[in-house]
């Protein structure tokens, strides 16, 4: 089968939909797929088994969506493809302006499903880009029901569910030097309770709140306790913010900022535990959590809120653990068990199994099946 996916987000640009473009396009072109990508971002990442086109111009700007349908009608009159995959919000609807005899289907991943530009701007003339898509696959059930809510008017058959995969990378042991750039970076941490949060540094990944848990326990476990933050600012006030806290909490805390690839397998390989606890902010949310799939990999437990998507992948006392939203004393709670009681050990092997069963290529088979 001939596939075109088009996307605003692709390596070496980093996040989640990146992430899921390259790794669906790898997985089509192992399946026996012609692959090809449409990138509107700069320098795309050249692909592995499938073609990469990089679009000009760049549009990753909402405004630019009128531009980016006018690049994907001339690519799709130059070559025919069978299927036709929008894999993020402004191709989803840049990608429903055009005509074309492959078959339309469109990614989601959370925010995006209620994003202006789909359930307020559109609206008012009348246009729903959604209804051109014969399928919508959603990371998790809990983006599905999302979609569903903000778009009553889709025919519930039509949202399936394609749950992301972890690549085969983080079930491997960190490399030797990999260790020792790690130590080299951090200091020696053997001996010590290490937490580790990993993502952007914006509000809605709730940092400040696993800031502030480290801050709460008791003083014996808090001494040897190091939590690690690791991720680009994303926003800086919020990032001035956590660096406040963490000077005050009293213990070791460090924001670190964006690591290598390979450093980060290395850390998780370190740690007794990945903290994200999320928090919804300003409609933001998270519609699955990879982060916990690549941790799980390398046998690292979570401590999650029980928010949106995250009760989906993290499984209560067999792959991590969940607290209340808002509940510091909760979480504080959950830091000293996790410390006290050797959850790695206790749970690292169930994480490597849970893991197991999330594979792009089972994701890259629904999605275009």
């Amino acid at each position: 089968m001939r596939i075109a996916i088009f996307t605003a987000e692709f390596p070496p640009y980093p996040g989640g939909v990146a992430t899921y473009t390259y790794e669906l396009a790898a997985a089509g072109a192992r399946a026996g797929h012609e692959v090809a990508v449409y990138d509107f971002g700069p320098d795309p990442t050249p692909g592995a088994g499938f073609e990469v086109v990089s679009c000009r111009p760049h549009a990753y700007e909402n405004y630019k969506f009128p531009w980016a349908a006018m690049v994907a009608q001339t690519a799709l009159a130059r070559r025919r493809f069978d299927l036709l995959l929008a894999a993020d919000l402004k191709d989803v609807v840049a990608c429903s302006l055009v005509n074309t005899r492959a078959e339309m289907r469109a990614a989601v991943h959370g925010t995006d499903v209620q994003s202006k530009l789909l359930v307020k701007y559109f609206s008012r003339v009348g246009f729903r880009p959604l209804r051109r898509y014969r399928r919508i696959f959603a990371n998790s059930a809990f983006t599905r029901e999302l979609l569903l809510r903000a778009h009553p008017y889709l025919e519930p058959t039509v949202c399936r569910v394609a749950p992301l995969g972890v690549d085969r990378y983080w079930f491997q042991p960190p490399e030797a030097q990999d260790v020792a750039a790690l130590r080299r970076r951090f200091g020696q941490l053997d001996g010590r309770f290490v937490a580790v949060c990993v993502g952007r540094l914006e509000r809605r990944k709730g940092q400040n709140h696993a800031i502030r848990a480290v801050r709460a326990l008791p003083a014996a476990l808090r001494g040897r306790t190091s939590l690690l933050i690791v991720g680009r600012v994303v926003d800086k006030d919020y990032a001035a913010e956590l660096a406040r806290e963490a000077a005050e909490a009293e213990a070791d805390v460090r924001l670190v900022g964006d690591i290598p690839q390979n450093e980060l397998r290395a850390l998780y390989g370190v740690s007794d535990l990945l903290v994200h606890a999320a928090t919804p902010y300003q409609g933001r949310v998270e519609g699955f959590g990879l982060v916990v799939l690549e941790a799980a990999a390398a046998g690292t437990p979570t401590l999650a809120t029980r928010v949106d998507a995250l009760p989906e992948v993290v499984v209560e006392d067999e792959t991590g653990l969940l607290v209340e939203d808002g509940d510091f004393a909760a979480l504080s709670q959950a830091l000293t068990r996790a410390a006290t009681q050797g959850l790695r050990r206790e749970l690292g092997k169930r994480c490597r199994q849970t893991a197991l069963q999330y594979t792009w290529d089972r994701c890259a088979a629904t999605t275009f099946g």
